[in-house]
């Protein structure tokens, strides 16, 4: 077997880039972590942003008719400790009997 026939050695060339396909490849990859690394900061934007919209949200959740409103509500009622926080512990808060 001589070396153009070996498949290790036509890898080893790929991830080297020496050949035209290898650099096609590298070129797509860097141009996609690009893309990636720019947009990741719109991604934690949107998703915190998304988190706070819920959580302020949540109480008026609560109080919709649409069952699935109220999942979400009461999932980041308590997800986020608000009950902790707020006076919805018998001993926090006085009875109106």
């Amino acid at each position: 077997m001589n070396d153009d026939n070996d498949p290790f050695l036509a890898v080893m060339d790929f991830l080297d880039c020496k050949t035209d396909l290898g650099k096609k490849f590298q070129k797509q990859i860097s141009e996609f972590m690009d893309v990636l690394v720019v947009n990741f900061f719109w991604m934690i934007f949107l998703m915190l942003s998304t988190l706070i919209f819920l959580l302020i949200l949540s109480p008026f959740f609560l109080n919709h008719q649409n069952q699935t409103l109220i999942n979400i509500g009461a999932f980041m009622h308590v997800g986020a400790g608000l009950a902790q926080l707020c006076h919805q512990l018998p001993y926090r808060s006085k009875s109106e009997e």
